[in-house]
C-alpha cells in the first residue's frame, strides 16, 4: 500500500495494486485501484481534450490567414488605383493592420504546432548566397546594410531560414527603428550571421528571457505582439542543428545571432 500511494503522489498511475485472493483487505485494496484506474481515464481525456483544442487553434489560424492574405491584395490593388495621398496613407494602414495579424496568426500557428510537434524543417544543401536573398526580401524599409555573404553550402530550411529572417528584422523594426547591420563569420562548422540593430538594448540579465515564450520586455509596451516570435526561431534553428543567441549591452543595440550548419 505504501509503494501504491507513492506511485499515486509521483502521477504514475500505470501501477496495478496487487492484492493476493482472499486477502483481510482486498475489497479495501480494490477500491483503491478503481480510483487509479479512473484517475488515469481522467488524465487521458484531459490529455485529450487539450490536443484537440490545440488542433483547432492551429486550424484557426491557418484560416485566418486566407482573408489577411485577400485584404493586402486588396490594398495593393487599390494603391495602383488612386493618385490621392491621402486615401494611400490609409490603404498603407490596413495593410499594415493586416501584416500584424498575419504575423500574430503565424506566431500561434507555429507555436501550436511546435507544441504538438508538428513544427516540421526540411533541411537541403544550398549556397549560402540564398541569405542575401532573404534579408533583401524582407529588408523592406531599406534599413539594412550587409556584409557579402562568403562563398560557401549551408545545410538549411530555406523557408524556415525565411521565417527567422524576417521575424528579426521585423523585432529590430518595430522596437528599434534604426539602421541594422548583418555580420558574417565561420565558427566551428557553422556559418554565424550576426543581424544588429543600434536601438536601446536589453539589460544582459534579460537576454535568456528572449528566446522564452510570452516574454516582452520593457521596449515592448505600447507595441503590438505576442511574445512568441524569437521562441519560434529559436525553436526552428534547433531543429534545423543550429542555433540562435542574443547578446546586447545597455545602450548599444541588440545582436541576434545565428548559427548555420556548413554543409
Amino acid at each position: 500500500m505504501r509503494k501504491f500511494a507513492e506511485n499515486i503522489a509521483q502521477g504514475n498511475l500505470d501501477e496495478p495494486l496487487l492484492i493476493e485472493q482472499n486477502h483481510l483487505f482486498g475489497s479495501f485494496a480494490e477500491s483503491f485501484d478503481i480510483m487509479r484506474e479512473e484517475l488515469r481515464a481522467a488524465r487521458q481525456r484531459e490529455e485529450k481534450l487539450k490536443a484537440r483544442e490545440k488542433e483547432m487553434i492551429a486550424a484557426l489560424s491557418h484560416d485566418i490567414k486566407t482573408p489577411v492574405t485577400g485584404i493586402k491584395l486588396i490594398c495593393e490593388l487599390l494603391c495602383v488605383r488612386t493618385e490621392d495621398a491621402y486615401l494611400r496613407g490609409k490603404i498603407g494602414s490596413i495593410s499594415a493592420k493586416a501584416e500584424q495579424i498575419n504575423l500574430l496568426a503565424n506566431d500561434l500557428l507555429n507555436t501550436t504546432l511546435d507544441t504538438l510537434g508538428e513544427l516540421n524543417v526540411s533541411c537541403q544543401d544550398m549556397p549560402a548566397g540564398v541569405l542575401a536573398e532573404l534579408i533583401r526580401e524582407h529588408d523592406t524599409r531599406s534599413l539594412v546594410t550587409a556584409d557579402a555573404v562568403p562563398e560557401c553550402l549551408i545545410c538549411a530550411d530555406r523557408n524556415r531560414l525565411s521565417q527567422v529572417i524576417g521575424n528579426i528584422i521585423s523585432n529590430s523594426y518595430k522596437y528599434a527603428d534604426t539602421p541594422i547591420t548583418v555580420r558574417y563569420a565561420f565558427s566551428d562548422g557553422f556559418l554565424s550571421v550576426s543581424i544588429s540593430d543600434q536601438g536601446n538594448g536589453i539589460p544582459e540579465e534579460d537576454l535568456p528571457k528572449l528566446t522564452q515564450k510570452y516574454y516582452r520586455g520593457e521596449n515592448a509596451d505600447g507595441k503590438d505582439g505576442s511574445g512568441l516570435g524569437l521562441y519560434i526561431s529559436c525553436v526552428l534553428m534547433e531543429k534545423m542543428n543550429g542555433a540562435l543567441c542574443c547578446s546586447s549591452g545597455q545602450g548599444n543595440g541588440l545582436t541576434v545571432t545565428l548559427l548555420i550548419p556548413l554543409s
